[in-house]
């Protein structure tokens, strides 16, 4: 993309990159009866008490970001950057979907991100959690573009994300004391949403988890409160939970911050307990991983990391992110019966009747095996990588949950590099964009011993960097570098991967 230059050196952005955001559908923001510009979102709620305002309690947030500068000049390149996350940001945030045109980026966020940016441009004062939303917005697009424009944009998303914490995390702080102002809860989880996801191209677990943390907290203060939720907000809750539940696979519970760290006030803050890390609290309930009963929907709505396994007709990870929801599911199942297996091992005490029995145990492990065995990869265009998913999947419980030796998974770990290789070629010969989530490749990896499946995983993980620019692509490639020597050093002993990362404060974060 093409851009002058003003008399200072600063770029401005030219008509192409303006007139590119004209093919964003997006609804007109004015009252045709009023002409006053109107740029507020929907409301929260369906039609059934549509007015009613969300709950005026405050909502404490810490202050998470202390030393931030102050305002910050929008720079020339804001709109050319909307027009790139558009067309580069995207389509990495949801790489199984193929519709990204109907994702909740380019309906809700981006429009919003659009308004923002008009408002601002023509002098108006927007609140600090729409400054915020655009901010994140502006400083990933920013931090993606550094790969291919080196410095000049790393600073710029310096910039641009320094601006968004102080507004979310310091004026929203403000206008809660206000009777003025209103915090809006889509724009608070827009924000939350795309800092997090900054954090996740950042390769930065640790600023990930605080503002997923945030986000769930305040899901439970506000946003679970009402009967019923419309669509957009189930949409930014479903964004939040995969982000959560993937990225809860990684992020051991008991390496995830350094307590030094900035963000550690987060977790030290008042508010309703947070579900970090994820656990089984109801031993006696034989989950339905079958999906044979659905649902109600309250039960839906608040099950945000999917502990109780049933089929929700109203669930949207297919449409988000084109995976079942039964695939992040088991995930959060597998997650949770690693984190018990962990705690019995180490001895932790009960607490609350949450502790099982070595037979709650062992039931639990039998009935997920079978489940995660007959889980159907989903037919389409990302077949082939469903199946190396599934793979990925079952060497993920086998290792988490069982602790199996590494040698019994290496069929398993051939098994996912070969439908990985069949996908890449499958993408090339139909003429479409190849697809690289980190998470399959990742733990998979963990376990590949021979130099032929090492080199596989190494040359595919720097593709992907190649070609989405995630620095967790590099992070995760870093770790099983460590993993692969460690176990290199300890021949004969049986150590797997969370040890390794546990050993050497490592974390990883996954999109």
């Amino acid at each position: 993309m093409v851009s002058n230059e003003n008399e200072s050196g600063g770029k401005i952005p030219n008509a192409e990159s303006i007139s590119a955001l004209d093919q964003i559908d997006v609804e007109p923001c004015w009252d045709e009866n009023s002409l006053a510009l109107d740029l507020s979102l929907d409301p929260v709620l369906e039609v059934q008490d549509e007015n009613e305002p969300w709950n005026d309690d405050p909502f404490e947030f810490p202050t998470l970001f202390p030393g931030v500068p102050g305002p910050m000049d929008l720079t020339p390149d804001a709109w050319e950057l909307l027009s790139y996350y558009r067309d580069r940001v995207i389509p990495l945030l949801s790489p199984l979907n193929s519709a990204h045109h109907k994702s909740p980026w380019n309906h809700l966020i981006l429009p919003t991100a659009m308004n923002v940016l008009a408002e601002k441009s023509m002098g108006v004062t927007v609140t600090a959690t729409r400054s915020a939303l655009l901010n994140a917005i502006l400083a990933t697009s920013a931090f993606h573009r550094r790969v291919s424009g080196g410095e000049y944009w790393q600073v710029t998303s310096e910039s641009y994300q320094k601006q968004a914490e102080q507004d979310l995390l310091g004026g929203f702080q403000r206008e809660l004391g206000s009777a003025q102002k209103r915090v809006k809860y889509k724009e608070v989880l827009m924000a939350l949403v795309n800092l997090a996801t900054l954090s996740v191209f950042q390769g930065e677990p640790d600023k990930l988890l605080a503002c997923l943390l945030i986000a769930e907290r305040y899901i439970r203060t506000k946003g679970l409160t009402k009967r019923r939720l419309s669509r957009k907000v189930r949409l930014l809750h479903h964004c939040y939970a995969y982000l959560r539940i993937i990225n809860e696979t990684v992020l051991l519970p008991d390496i995830v911050t350094d307590k030094g760290h900035e963000l550690q006030s987060i977790l030290d803050a008042p508010g309703p307990p947070s579900e970090a890390p994820l656990r089984i609290t109801k031993w006696m309930v034989v989950p339905d991983f079958g999906l044979s009963s659905a649902k109600d929907l309250q039960l839906g709505q608040n099950d945000l990391h999917l502990e109780f396994p049933g089929r929700w007709d109203l669930t949207m990870y297919p449409e988000i992110f084109g995976i079942p929801e039964s695939f992040v599911g088991l995930v959060s199942h597998i997650t949770r019966l690693g984190n018990e297996r962990d705690r019995l091992l180490n001895g932790s005490p009960a607490d609350n009747g949450c502790t099982p029995t070595m037979r709650d145990f062992l039931l639990r492990a039998k009935l997920l095996d079978e489940h995660v065995c007959r889980w159907e990869p989903p037919s389409g265009p990302h077949h082939f990588m469903f199946c190396a998913m599934q793979k990925a999947l079952s060497i993920f419980f086998y290792r988490r949950v069982y602790d199996v030796d590494v040698t019994t998974l290496q069929h398993s770990v051939r098994q996912v590099r070969d439908l990985l290789a069949q996908s890449q070629t499958w993408y090339t010969e139909s003429g479409q964009r190849g697809v690289f989530p980190v998470w399959p490749a990742f733990v998979t990896a963990c376990e590949a011993l021979s130099p032929d499946l090492q080199e596989f995983f190494q040359t595919w993980f720097e593709q992907g960097f190649q070609q989405g620019g995630l620095a967790s692509f590099r992070l995760a490639a870093s770790i099983v570098r460590d993993v692969w020597g460690n176990r290199a050093q300890v021949r004969g002993k049986a150590v797997h991967w969370p040890e390794i990362m546990r050993s050497k404060k490592l974390a990883m974060v996954c999109m």
